[in-house]
């Protein structure tokens, strides 16, 4: 039986997780995944369980300005307690050079679409994020 709420709960980790790192409140982000869970960098390396992770964003360069723009998620529970998703979106930088100020950063346009591939899992009633691993789908020329 397809349960929403579920999916509902899912999906809103992806936003969760999205908008933590765009806005650098990376001291929410490790409590996003179970214990074991892990992130796959660019780079392919797995960070796997809340203390790498946490390490991992604290590296994050407070100054650089990046907005992921998501799609919805699309999530189906693959058990009572698991759960697996897609996500496309589109990623925002800063243009080099450019600083906040009061207005809106200039930008020279999206500079990537890319998908991501989530599992969840359902601990002691409550959802996180098992895996994180990014596709990309297109860049695009500067």
């Amino acid at each position: 039986m397809r349960d929403e709420s579920d999916e509902g709960a899912c999906a809103r980790l992806v936003v969760a997780l999205m908008c933590s790192i765009d806005r650098r409140r990376v001291a929410d982000i490790p409590a996003l995944f179970a214990e074991d869970g892990y992130f796959r960098t660019r780079t392919g390396e797995d960070i796997r369980g809340r203390e790498a992770l946490a390490a991992m964003f604290a590296g994050f360069d407070p100054a650089k300005r990046i907005r992921h723009v998501l799609s919805p998620s699309h999530v189906w529970l693959t058990g009572e307690d698991s759960a697996e998703g897609l996500t496309d979106y589109m990623v925002y930088e800063g243009a080099p050079g450019a600083e906040a100020g009061a207005g809106p950063m200039a930008s020279p346009g999206p500079t990537a679409l890319n998908e991501i591939h989530s599992r969840f899992v359902r601990v002691e009633g409550r959802w996180h994020i098992a895996a994180h691993q990014v596709s990309p789908v297109f860049r695009f020329a500067r």
